[in-house]
This record gives structure tokens, C-alpha cells and sequence, in this order.
């Protein structure tokens, strides 16, 4: 559920052309069972977080129009 989360929370990013990620937060407006999805990029260092049934975290790397996700971590909750 993880990796689904964090893809859709970066296709949506795509989808919306070139925004400015440090300091903003997203949340899908559309997403599996309704289930709310979002990310938050932070502004002073290259780290996001966010949540989709579990909260996920890691760093990023922005190079022109792409951006890297790694060191990926999360929480082991059950969803419902």
C-alpha cells in the first residue's frame, strides 16, 4: 500500500504541471476507496512525509522536472 501511495501522491504531482515543492503540501483529490492520500515536502530540508493508511517518510532529490525518492520508511499500521 505503501509504494501505491507515495506513485499516485507523484502522479499527481505530474498531472499538475511544475509546482514548486519545498514547503507545500498535496492531497489527492481523487484516490482508492476514498481513502485520503497526501505528501508534504518540507522547505528547509529535502525530506517529505505523509500518510496513506500508514505515514511514510524519506528524502528527496529534485534535478530540472524530476524528482527521486529514496530512503523511504513507514509505519506498520492495519488499515481498514
Amino acid at each position: 500500500m505503501k509504494k501505491t501511495g507515495i506513485l499516485l501522491t507523484v502522479l499527481f504531482l505530474v498531472s499538475c504541471g511544475k509546482p514548486t515543492l519545498k514547503g507545500n503540501d498535496y492531497v489527492l483529490s481523487t484516490s482508492p476507496e476514498n481513502m485520503p492520500i497526501s505528501i508534504t515536502f518540507s522547505a528547509d530540508k529535502n525530506q517529505f512525509y505523509g500518510k496513506a493508511v500508514n505515514n511514510y517518510f524519506g528524502t528527496y532529490m529534485l534535478n530540472g522536472n524530476q524528482i527521486t525518492l529514496s530512503q523511504i520508511g513507514s509505519t506498520r499500521m492495519m488499515g481498514t
